[in-house]
């Protein structure tokens, strides 16, 4: 969007970086959402829930 503020200045993303960029945010995201998880399947709920 910055090429319609500045017209003069030429913005070219290559796709390498669009696909690079998304697949690490992508990564992210699984690690994110599954080491809690996993860690969450080991404890035992009675003991889980008597913690709280």
């Amino acid at each position: 969007m910055i090429h319609l503020a500045v017209p003069a200045l030429p913005v070219h993303t290559p796709l390498v970086f669009v696909l690079l960029a998304e697949g690490i945010a992508v990564a992210i995201g699984l690690l994110a959402g599954v080491l809690p998880a996993r860690r969450a399947a080991q404890l035992n709920p009675v003991d889980a829930l008597r913690s709280e």
